[in-house]
């Protein structure tokens, strides 16, 4: 199982944090969210000031985006990273699409999904050939192009492509298509074994033979309690912890441990803004099954003792192991 880090935060510190990152040699990748900045500039900065490890988005809005400049970009940060950049992408929910981004949330996202890969995958094939693309589908279309518009030839080939999957619905698809998946830290391992794991076997067992082996990327809450601002970590994942169970999208996380309830109570205290409130509804059984807590040595062989089989690599926060370096 390899540990990877994950990055939320300036663009001003991502060449310091990738390079600290790389220099502890605890960590194989190097992932960034699509949250206060754009992921692809963040990659790039990343792509730039390291030499050895992967990078990757964590993920990217792919609703929130044309398919063509997406593969662009990620053909040029293939290239840019001599074949270490993997492309993860999302849909993010209906009410961000529409009232953030201002686009069309597809009838069908898991379709919608699907043919955002196979034009994806049909791109990076017209860019390595030169080829102009020909791909009519139901949600996408993409029959122009010509020379100039072509990205740089590189010889790295077309980057891994993962998406994130929380449902049954999007792991099936994961499992059938995907070089990665992306599976959500807001978890446990009831939920992974009863919903998560059956649903990527399923996909798998109706995937292409020509495609690569699925990687199963988890991202793990991770409390060290040896460290002197463990309160203050602690806090800050149960606060984390709160946002995402208030939200419908992760109900059935609750409801197979018994906490079904629990989402009401958080959705109604966030129409509030009492976000303080909302972290201290968190039940212990349910922060520890979505946690993993202990001295920061042991962080690492905690996670895989819960997680061997399931995960073949595990985001965490970086942060106390580049403290030490």
């Amino acid at each position: 199982m390899k540990l990877d880090a994950g990055y939320e935060g300036p663009l001003e510190n991502i060449h310091e944090h990738a390079r600290a990152v790389e220099a502890t040699r605890e960590f194989a990748g190097w992932w960034v969210a699509d949250t206060q900045n754009d992921p692809f500039l963040s990659s790039q900065l990343a792509v730039t000031a390291t030499q050895g490890i992967q990078i990757g988005t964590n993920i990217a809005v792919a609703f929130a985006r044309s398919p063509f400049v997406v593969a662009q970009t990620a053909w040029n940060l293939a290239k840019l990273s001599k074949g270490r950049f993997h492309l993860g992408l999302g849909t993010q929910v209906k009410a961000h699409i529409e009232k953030r981004f201002s686009l069309h949330w597809p009838d069908s996202p898991v379709q919608a999904m699907e043919e955002y890969l196979d034009l994806l995958r049909h791109l990076f094939c017209c860019f390595d050939q030169g080829d102009r693309p020909n791909f009519r589908g139901q949600f996408y279309q993409c029959t122009l192009g010509s020379p100039v518009f072509t990205p740089d030839g590189q010889s790295f080939g077309a980057p891994p492509v993962g998406i994130a999957a929380v449902g049954k619905a999007m792991s099936r698809l994961a499992g059938r298509k995907a070089d990665l998946v992306f599976l959500h830290p807001f978890t446990h391992l009831k939920y992974l074994r009863e919903v998560s794991q059956p649903a990527l076997n399923k996909g798998m067992d109706e995937r292409d033979p020509s495609l690569s082996t699925l990687q199963v990327v988890g991202s793990v809450f991770s409390v060290p309690t040896d460290l002197p601002d463990t309160k203050a970590v602690e806090a800050k994942v149960r606060q984390r912890m709160a946002f995402y169970a208030s939200t419908p999208s992760y109900r059935a996380v609750l409801a197979s441990l018994g906490h079904e309830s629990l989402h009401e109570e958080l959705h109604t205290l966030s129409r509030r803004g009492d976000w303080k409130g909302m972290a201290q509804r968190i039940p212990e059984d349910l922060f520890d099954a979505c946690a993993v807590r202990g001295p920061l040595r042991d962080i690492p062989d905690l996670i895989r003792q819960r997680f061997t089989g399931i995960y073949d690599r595990v985001v965490i926060d970086a942060t106390p192991w580049m403290s030490e370096h």
